[in-house]
């Protein structure tokens, strides 16, 4: 299985660059808090981890966009990322012929899902409830990160 990692730079007012790679190849996305990408990261987690084998995530880059599509398939979770000039609405099958592939990789559930927790344990220990809304300019998704933190431990057990 190929490496996979996830990581975050400093935000700095309402601004961040996070980074996909697989240890060879990586695509790092400068995005901004509007339509809170990072809460989207961790919805899409959590929903791939309880009700469904596929979902997606938005990064907003002003006026650009990143969609991370998310498909797992007997254990093996593909990663796509698309990069479009501005903001999409559109549906998957749109999407993919107006945006362009920028990254891909496949990992499995566990990893991918190991590696947002880890992502977002830091932010939490680094900045905290209060400085993370002051900085990010959303609240932190506590409730989420704690279902998901929850889940995790039961699936550790087992």
């Amino acid at each position: 299985m190929i490496k996979f990692f996830i990581k975050i730079s400093e935000i700095n007012y309402g601004w961040t660059d996070i980074t996909f790679e697989n240890g060879v190849e990586n695509i790092t996305m400068n995005v901004s808090y509007v339509l809170d990408g990072l809460d989207s990261l961790l919805e899409a987690t959590y929903k791939l981890n309880t009700i469904s084998n596929e979902s997606e995530s938005s990064f907003f880059s002003e006026p650009d966009e990143y969609r991370i599509f998310l498909k797992n398939e007997n254990n093996i979770l593909k990663i796509q990322i698309f990069y479009f000039k501005e903001k999409s609405f559109d549906t998957l099958e749109h999407i993919i012929h107006k945006g362009k592939l920028v990254f891909k990789i496949e990992t499995n559930k566990k990893r991918f899902t190991n590696q947002v927790m880890d992502l977002f344990y830091y932010l939490l220990n680094t900045y905290g409830e209060n400085e993370y809304k002051k900085v990010w300019g959303n609240e932190f998704p506590k409730i989420l990160y704690e279902k998901l933190r929850n889940l995790r431990i039961t699936y550790d057990k087992n």
